[in-house]
């Protein structure tokens, strides 16, 4: 009788220890399980509650190993959630630097990289305190040299300090030469950041336009400054000149990149292009 007794006692122990693991189970797919719940609770039903002859210390050492499995499940998910939430903040952080495209510099500015974002040659970061960091030195973040760095017009926030600073990091960095090189070509246009803050910060004034030759056509026409291109009075025939050389590009010559760029911003402060 005794015996009759006990069995149904270790019944009724594994019915409630069966039911425990099913609830836990539920828990664990619904993703409402905790991380200490893997190690403390998840097996202690079956090893506390009940002592079975054919519990062996190799089964205990697979529950354990289990467990620890689980516990590693549940940490390199929070990992990785960790790891998505960082990179949309830094996501994020770069649109409310970059603001609205339209008014982006997409010519002088900061750019991605593989290496994450770059200002010319160089690595371009910012602290907790705003605070640039390029080629590890310090600058000081105000709205005024963060309008300089990313903006294709400038806000007049900007002090004369901030223009100091926005010159250290143009030598620095070569932000405005050919393929930020330090013996590349000036980055110049006609645009209204390189004519109104880059070339008189640099002491480089742009000079008018001057033909050389009867009957030269504009679109060959080069001045003093070397000027990537010319400012033209038909905007049809820079669309032109741009689909001319936006083939040329697609045939593999990249000798124009420059002049690309430099069209493009043009027309976007003509207010053809719009993004």
């Amino acid at each position: 009788m005794t015996d009759v007794r006990e069995r149904e006692k270790i019944a009724r122990e594994i019915e409630k220890t069966s039911e425990s693991i099913r609830k836990k189970h539920r828990a664990l797919t619904t993703g409402r399980i905790e991380e200490d719940m893997a190690l403390s609770k998840h097996f202690k039903p079956l090893s506390s509650r009940c002592d079975f002859s054919s519990t062996t210390p190799a089964k205990r050492e697979s529950r354990d190993e289990d467990a620890a499995s689980a516990l590693k499940r549940v940490k390199k998910k929070e990992e990785e959630k960790e790891e998505e939430k960082e990179e949309e903040e830094a996501s994020e952080t770069f649109e409310v630097l970059r603001g609205d495209k339209r008014k982006g510099d997409y010519v002088y500015g900061v750019y991605l990289h593989k290496d994450g974002l770059m200002f010319g040659n160089k690595r371009f970061d910012v602290d907790d305190a705003d605070n640039i960091i390029i080629d590890g030195v310090r600058y000081a973040g105000t709205p005024g040299l963060y309008e300089l760095i990313f903006k294709r017009i400038p806000d007049d926030l900007y002090t004369e300090d901030d223009m100091n600073k926005y010159k250290s990091m143009l030598v620095a960095t070569n932000a405005n030469k050919h393929k930020h090189h330090s013996q590349g070509r000036l980055l110049s246009n006609w645009g209204y950041k390189y004519k109104h803050i880059i070339a008189p910060l640099m002491s480089m004034t742009p000079k008018p336009n001057k033909k050389s030759g009867k009957g030269l056509p504009r679109s060959t026409t080069l001045n003093e400054n070397a000027i990537d291109y010319v400012h033209w009075d038909d905007p049809n025939e820079l669309v032109d000149r741009l689909r001319l050389l936006d083939a040329s590009h697609r045939a593999g010559n990249n000798a124009h990149d420059n002049e690309m760029l430099s069209i493009i911003e043009e027309l976007r402060e003509a207010g053809l292009i719009i993004n």
